[in-house]
């Protein structure tokens, strides 16, 4: 078109080929810049790179339709001319990119939009009029006069027309279509910003935003309330404001030459503390991450405030490895401590003294006192426990009123001074409310690596040697030796095999005849249980008895003793054997328990027995507490039955005893039998226990008579009856069968004619 403006003297024409294939590559090169403009990111150099393939789309559509003119006189450029105009060009173009890309957005877009086109627009026509500008025409002498109007083919000239529009249109449609992304990829990022700031602002973590240099550029609402800063007093101020550990700085730098690298970089969640406004120092957890603009680095940390949960993790371990009463150690912590001193003293050839300390008669405080006085009392214990101890050793509180105490490098003698030093505070009396309260303890100790390898024997060799402690009267200390060992083992392997010992036929009755003193006369048979174990044999009663009572196994025991015992002497009786009572040894613990009147006579009325047919005897310490046992006793005379006390002066003896208890039989023990030949005191006791009988109308049964100089003694005091090996010992129950009901006379007994 600048040709067509241009004044000449003479016929031009142009090539046709030429003119498409300038049309071909000046849409290429446009296409490339303007794609570069709007499609390539991060890359620092496009504005000059698209500022250069329009300089050439334009320049190279100049080139190519001067070169294809068809022109009588041929021309030359001047290279001054020519070179300045493509420098002027290029500048120009770069300008308009330029312009566009700074002003092309906001609320004034489209004027700018159109100021660039215009600005680019001229650009375009003063350099092609430049260019012919520096044209210079050489004459052949063949010029045609044209009076001062171009001259072109129809055809020609259609085609440039033609071409012309097209070319302004599709360019016109391609800055629309660009307008348009813009429009659309600015409405985007808006929205997709505003999402951000919606989101970073109602977050519950704090979102921080820095540069490269550490400076803060954005701070949301959760910020401002972890560290008290408004957004105002922190914009532009360097994260060392809330941060003071240098890990920060060392994680920003490695972030830096990450970017560089691969443009990412993020870091994993690390604790540290932050500062607030006020000075105090936060616990928070951080993440931070990076994003590269350009050449611009921006940093972004969530933090989050973990003071709250710091307390919550402290308030859980607590409540793992602390006593919520005593605040003392609990069972797993003060196992993990031995756990961890026992691997110390492997290599430092240490020794360690575990103590068990269990209190004396706690049960007893907490029924009279009340529970609350007993949770007072063990706290208060537990301070006078741990005021005897050194620096490193630990106390700690296993359940109920059951302690460990743990003392390492320590030799025996060093942890039995402490043991007793600890007895000695804890007998001193408390002051509970208004009380004054007693309590004692008894401590087994076990020593590494002299008793147990590991922790769990370590503790179980004190405990062990804490119960024998108790055993022998409590308020003393224990170490533990292999015969405890032995004794400890016995009970437990005798404890399992009670508990199955009726379920395998190992229990047995035994009787023993009960003999009238002056007739010889079978008057009664006395039950007595006996168990042979499968491993240990034979077991007495007095070792199983009480682990029975123990272990609250005599329930079950005593009424499968008493069950038997009835059905057998019912059938002796259907038999004919004349035989008047069924002595039953009641325990203690069976006795007091609730509703034994009901189950005895549920068992009986099973037997058909009459119940004065039952002697129950009980032993003196039923009876230490006749508030507990008279009305039971008073029920079960009721009933009918008759009532033995056993054992008669061996116990707690009173005379009260005798005056307020309805009993009908009193038995001498044969301690004081045996001794009567040869002991005037024990033959005082035994006449007076007679006579005083006698005059309560009370019978007598004695014990354990082995000689005929024995029972001469009861016959002439007037015993009632007397049992004893002199007649016959504890037989089972078809031997007895026999006595009773085959050969029931002194010819065949022991008994003197």
């Amino acid at each position: 078109m600048t040709m067509l403006a241009y004044g000449m003297r003479m016929i031009i024409s142009e090539s046709l080929t030429a003119l498409l294939f300038s049309i071909f590559l000046s849409s290429t090169l446009s296409f490339l810049g303007f794609y570069l403009m709007s499609s390539i990111k991060g890359l620092i150099r496009k504005p000059l790179l698209s500022s250069l393939f329009l300089t050439m789309s334009i320049y190279s559509v100049s080139f190519i339709c001067e070169q294809s003119m068809e022109m009588n006189p041929l021309f030359l450029h001047a290279p001054f001319f020519a070179g300045g105009s493509l420098f002027l060009f290029m500048t120009a173009t770069f300008l308009s990119v330029q312009f566009f890309r700074r002003y092309a957005h906001g609320e004034s877009k489209k004027q700018h939009v159109w100021l660039s086109a215009l600005l680019l627009g001229g650009v375009i026509a003063g350099v092609n009029f430049s260019r012919m500008s520096a044209m210079n025409f050489l004459s052949t002498g063949n010029l045609l006069p044209l009076n001062g109007k171009l001259e072109m083919s129809q055809n020609a000239l259609f085609v440039m027309i033609g071409l012309g529009i097209f070319t302004f249109i599709s360019l016109m449609v391609a800055v629309a279509n660009f307008e348009k992304k813009m429009k659309t990829t600015q409405s985007t990022s808006a929205l997709e910003n505003k999402i951000y700031r919606s989101i970073v602002e109602t977050a519950n973590d704090a979102v921080v935003t820095a540069d490269r240099n550490g400076r803060i550029l954005s701070w949301n609402k959760a910020a401002e309330a972890t560290f008290g800063f408004r957004e105002a007093e922190i914009l532009k101020q360097p994260l060392s404001l809330i941060f003071s550990s240098p890990i920060l700085e060392n994680h920003l730098t490695d972030m830096e030459t990450a970017d560089q690298m691969d443009g990412t970089w993020k870091t994993p969640t690390m604790e540290l503390e932050g500062i607030h406004k006020n000075g105090d120092t936060i616990p928070v957890e951080l993440s931070l991450s990076s994003v590269n603009n350009d050449s611009e680095i921006y940093f972004t940390a969530i933090i989050r405030d973990i003071t709250e949960r710091l307390k919550d993790k402290k308030r859980i371990e607590h409540l793992v490895f602390k006593d919520t009463l005593t605040n003392l150690p609990n069972r797993r912590m003060v196992q993990d401590h031995i756990t961890s001193l026992i691997k110390h003293s492997v290599d430092n050839n240490d020794g360690i003294a575990v103590m068990f300390m269990d209190l004396d008669r706690f049960k007893h405080i907490n029924d009279v006192y009340g529970h609350q006085a007993g949770d007072q009392l063990l706290t208060d214990m537990a301070k006078r426990s741990e005021s005897c101890l050194d620096d490193g050793d630990m106390i700690a509180r296993l359940a109920g009123d059951e302690f460990l105490i743990v003392l390492p490098s320590s030799t025996p003698s060093e942890a039995n001074q402490k043991a007793e030093n600890i007895i000695r505070k804890v007998t001193a009396p408390f002051q509970i409310s208004d009380s004054e309260i007693y309590i004692s303890c008894s401590i087994g100790i076990s020593m590494f690596p002299e008793d147990a390898k590991n922790t769990s024997e370590l503790i179980q060799h004190a405990d062990t040697a804490m119960y024998t402690a108790k055993e022998q009267g409590g308020t003393q200390v224990c170490f533990y030796t292999d015969e405890i060992n032995q004794v400890i083992s016995r009970k437990v392997l005798l404890e399992s095999g009670l508990r199955t010992a009726i379920e395998r036929n190992e229990m047995d009755i035994f009787y023993q005849p009960q003999v009238l003193t002056n007739e010889n006369r079978i008057v009664g048979v006395e039950a007595l249980l006996r168990w042979k174990h499968p491993k240990l044999g034979m077991i007495s009663p007095v070792e199983f008895i009480p682990l029975a009572e123990e272990t609250k196994l005599i329930g079950p025991i005593g009424e499968w003793t008493i069950d038997r015992a009835c059905r057998q002497f019912a059938h002796w009786l259907s038999q004919g054997a004349e035989v008047e009572q069924l002595s039953l040894n009641i325990s203690a613990v069976q006795f007091l328990q609730r509703g034994f009147p009901t189950t005895l006579w549920s068992i009986l009325k099973k037997s058909g027995l009459s119940p004065d047919r039952i002697v129950l005897e009980i032993t003196e310490s039923v009876v230490q507490d006749t508030s507990l046992c008279l009305p039971i006793m008073k029920e079960l005379k009721e009933m009918g039955f008759q009532l033995s006390l056993d054992d008669f002066g061996t116990g707690y003896s009173s005379l009260q005893y005798l005056k307020e208890l309805p009993l009908d039989i009193m038995k001498i023990d044969k301690s004081f039998i045996q001794s009567v030949p040869f002991s005037d005191k024990d033959k005082a006791i035994v006449e007076t226990i007679i006579n005083m009988a006698s005059l309560l109308d009370l019978k007598v049964v004695a014990e354990g008579v082995e000689t005929v100089e024995q029972l001469r003694f009861l016959q002439e005091r007037h015993a009632t009856a007397y049992q004893g090996y002199w007649y016959s010992p504890p037989v089972p129950e078809d031997k007895i069968s026999e006595n009773l009901l085959i050969e029931n006379s002194p010819t065949h007994l022991n008994a003197p004619s």
